[in-house]
């Protein structure tokens, strides 16, 4: 007895609109002219979208960083505030990037506090523990403490990233501990990498003879 073929139960594939193809135009715009640096015009692309899409967070995200790329600062931060409450495929990167525009603008409590808000989603988000580390320093100067802190998770985070290790010695050199900062050092000039910090480390290697 032969059975019979099974009944497909798959729904048909929608065929795509022109209003989705515009969409879609429109989002491959907006990311090559980011990517061209042309900021306002990505901005405005982004603009576009949000009035299809006025619910995605996403693009809120999107129109936020090319603001804060144009010199809007307060602008992109609305746009931040707002994906937030949308919600974000990536909500610890918002946080990271709303704290770099707080600290653009001087505002180092909330820049402080939105870190820490992206590290809790994110604990091993190098850029952010770094970002941290700096505004611990820029914020109470001298106080070298919180700012090793966030500099030594960066560095657990990612052994060889080349700017948490030079300002984690920093920090060590800075608490007179000379041999845990010259080891550090030590370790930049080692690592193939920015020229910069090979250079920052070896004056501070030259300071510790």
């Amino acid at each position: 007895m032969t059975q019979g073929k099974k009944s497909d139960t798959r729904k048909p594939r929608k065929t795509p609109t022109d209003e989705y193809y515009r969409i879609l135009g429109l989002c491959n715009e907006a990311r090559a002219l980011n990517a061209q640096e042309r900021y306002r015009e990505a901005a405005e692309t982004y603009e576009k979208l949000l009035g299809t899409e006025p619910q995605s967070g996403d693009i809120c995200f999107f129109l936020g960083m090319c603001l804060s790329m144009d010199g809007q600062e307060r602008k992109a931060l609305k746009c931040f505030e707002k994906a937030r409450k949308l919600g974000t495929y990536d909500p610890e990167l918002l946080l990271y990037q709303a704290a770099q525009v707080h600290n653009l603008l001087g505002e180092y409590e909330e820049a402080i506090r939105s870190c820490q808000e992206a590290i809790e989603i994110r604990p091993g988000l190098t850029d952010a523990l770094i970002l941290l580390g700096n505004l611990f320093l820029e914020y109470e100067p001298g106080h070298y403490s919180q700012a090793q802190l966030w500099y030594q998770r960066a560095v657990e985070s990612d052994a060889e990233e080349l700017e948490a290790l030079v300002k984690l010695g920093i920090c060590l050199e800075g608490r007179h501990q000379k041999e845990e900062a010259r080891k550090c050092f030590e370790k930049v000039v080692d690592l193939v990498g920015s020229d910069d910090y090979t250079a920052i480390a070896r004056r501070h290697l030259e300071g510790l003879k």
